[in-house]
């Protein structure tokens, strides 16, 4: 696989925080299909690189680019890409469907009721669907904001500690949403602490490592 055809192309990334480099030159080359393991200690990087990628923190040095084109930070190609982060960006007094049907139209996307549903159901959330977010537990949560994956229509999945507060059964479930999404030419880079793995041909990059 060459450069030319790759969905995420990091290249020579540099961020330093408290004037010492979290990381520097650092590569990564993503192609559809691909699901990418950011790995390392606590405060090695991983959420800063990931925040980074989606256009939200700017690098010191190096350049990204998405499927040929260099990403500019007046025109990052955020219709490309779906970040969530590691807390539930949910608000507290909405229930599920009501924060899904807002999420959604933040990312341009008009969820139908149906397809909230059905996004719902597929983590095992319609249940309480109808609840307070603010009464719903930190897994919970996970399983709902997580369902807007499949509301919003990105190649590029950025996911920070997509299966952090989920038992088992959550993250089967998540990892068969990184599996469809990769079999159906998306691609995925997601942290992660434990041994959760896609099951999908997995890369990973290791950061926080001397």
């Amino acid at each position: 696989m060459t450069t030319a055809n790759a969905l995420l192309d990091a290249r020579d990334l540099t961020f330093v925080r408290d004037f010492e480099p979290l990381f520097e030159g650092l590569h990564m080359r993503v192609h559809t299909g691909q699901a990418w393991l950011l790995s390392g200690p606590n405060g090695a990087g991983k959420t800063t690189l990931l925040k980074v990628l989606a256009g939200l923190w700017r690098a010191d040095s190096g350049e990204i680019w998405f499927s040929g084109e260099r990403a500019k930070a007046n025109s990052w190609p955020r219709e490309a890409l779906i970040y969530l982060g590691h807390g539930a960006q949910l608000k507290a007094d909405l229930t599920p469907i009501e924060n899904l049907r807002w999420i959604s139209a933040v990312h341009g996307a008009i969820a139908q009721p149906a397809q909230i549903d059905a996004a719902l159901e597929s983590l095992d959330a319609a249940h309480f669907d109808a609840q307070a977010v603010r009464s719903l537990s930190a897994g919970q949560r996970k399983r709902v904001a997580m369902s807007v994956l499949q509301l919003v229509d990105r190649r590029l999945w950025l996911l920070d500690e997509p299966y952090a507060n989920l038992d088992r059964g959550g993250v089967a479930l998540i990892e068969g949403l990184i599996d469809r999404h990769c079999a159906n030419g998306g691609a995925v880079v997601f942290s992660a602490h434990g041994e959760q793995r896609a099951r999908v041909a997995l890369n990973e990059l290791k950061l926080g490592l001397q």
